[in-house]
C-alpha cells in the first residue's frame, strides 16, 4: 500500500459524520483500494473548541470517535512539539493538516 492509499481526516469531516451518522469510511472504499485513514490528535483539541457551549455533545462525539479507533477505522497521528515548534503558523489545525498531508499523502 502506497502513500495514495493514505487518507487524512479533517476536523469537519468527522463533525458531518457524527452529525449526519453517515460513514465515510466505507465510501471512501469504493474510491481509493485498501485505504488507511488517519487523524491527528489536535482534532480532539478542536472538536472542544467547535462544541464548547455544548459539552454534552462534545462527550458524544469524542466517545463514538473512540468506538472507531477501537475497531481499528483510523489511525491517530500524535502532532509532537518538534512540530509545533517550527512555525507559528502550526497552532491552526488547518496548516497542520497541510503539514502532516504533505508528509503522509
Amino acid at each position: 500500500m502506497g502513500r495514495l492509499n493514505n487518507v487524512l481526516i479533517d476536523t469537519n469531516v468527522l463533525i458531518y459524520m457524527y452529525e449526519n451518522k453517515k460513514d465515510i469510511f466505507d465510501y471512501v472504499t469504493v474510491l481509493i483500494p485498501d485505504p488507511k485513514f488517519f487523524i491527528l490528535d489536535k482534532v480532539f483539541d478542536e472538536l472542544s473548541k467547535v462544541y464548547k457551549a455544548k459539552p454534552n455533545k462534545f462527550l458524544g462525539i469524542k466517545r463514538y470517535l473512540e468506538k472507531l479507533k477501537e475497531i481499528n477505522k483510523f489511525e491517530i497521528i500524535e502532532v509532537g512539539e518538534d512540530v509545533l515548534s517550527l512555525s507559528v503558523k502550526f497552532t491552526k489545525i488547518d496548516n497542520l493538516l497541510i503539514y502532516y498531508s504533505n508528509k503522509y499523502l
